[in-house]
This record gives structure tokens, sequence and C-alpha cells, in this order.
């Protein structure tokens, strides 16, 4: 996993690089697809996430479009009909708990104001954290403003203080 993350940060990268020098370049963050490939026989219902799987053709119909768009990195994924996750318990500390896991941090040990660009973020689990700040504060978050967003930021969203993470990205 940490070598598909890696992976997947090197071409993106590199994507934004040739955006900036004029060139094509695009890096498509795929959710899970699930009548192919890894996520084949992989079990949703054992993970704590807002995605559905597609389909190969679904991810295939909207390339397409996606190549059409002027970003560098651009996001093809189904999302959980997000009542029945809300029902289910607070989408947001569940997605911060996640967040802690992914990271591999004790946010009582990490310094608040450690950037989640500092720590490193894999990009499938950075898609679910734009779709939860979309979702809840129904603003669009980049990667970028994503990694520039804090631990004590999370923190406190965590504890249902919006403001923090809000002026951040207004800023």
């Amino acid at each position: 996993q940490t070598n598909y993350g890696f992976g997947n940060s090197l071409c993106e990268r590199l994507c934004e690089e040739r955006r900036r020098d004029g060139l094509h370049g695009l890096a498509v963050q795929y959710g899970l697809i699930g009548d192919v490939g890894a996520a084949l026989d992989f079990n949703l219902s054992d993970t704590m996430t807002s995605v559905r799987k597609q389909r190969v053709l679904s991810a295939i119909d909207v390339l397409d479009k996606l190549l059409a768009i002027q970003y560098p990195i651009v996001t093809s994924q189904l999302k959980e009909d997000i009542m029945s996750a809300q029902l289910s318990g607070k989408v947001g500390v569940r997605v911060v708990g996640e967040l802690w896991s992914v990271l591999g941090i004790d946010p009582n040990t990490t310094p608040d104001n450690t950037t989640i660009g500092e720590i490193g973020l894999e990009s499938l689990f950075a898609i679910q954290l734009q779709h939860e700040l979309k979702d809840q504060l129904d603003i669009n978050v980049s990667l970028n403003q994503l990694k520039g967003l804090t631990v004590g930021m999370f923190k406190d969203y965590n504890s249902g203080n919006q403001e923090p993470i809000l002026n951040q990205l207004k800023a």
C-alpha cells in the first residue's frame, strides 16, 4: 500500500509539473473498481468508507469528460448515500478517526501545527477527505489545500469545531 501511494503521488506531481509547463498531464484518482482488479473480492461492509465500488465500464465512460478538465488531478468515484452513513454514526468523527490510522500518528502526541502534507497522505484517502469536507462544509478542497490543513484543525473538526478548517480553506 505504501508503494502504491508513493507511485500515485509521484504521477500526480509529474502531471502538475507538466501542466505548469503548458503540456497535458492528467492523473485520475479512481475509486474502487469492483468488477476487476484488487477490489474484486474486497468487501466494503468490512470497512468504514463513504464510497461504493464502481464498474470498470462506468470508469471508462467518464474518461472523455475527465480528459477535458483543465486540472492535473481529478477524481472519479461513486459515493455512498450520505444519509445512511450519518445514521450509522457521526461521519466527521469516523473520517477523522480513519485519518489518524491512515497517517499512522497519535493525534495526542503529534504537534497540532504539523500539516497533513508534512506527514504524507495516501491519494485514495485524500479523495475521501475531500468528499467529507464537501459534504459537511459545502466547500471544494484541492489536494494542495488539504495538505495545508493541520493535525490541530482536524482535532477541532473531530470535536465539532469547523471554524479552523473553514478559515484556512477560505484564506
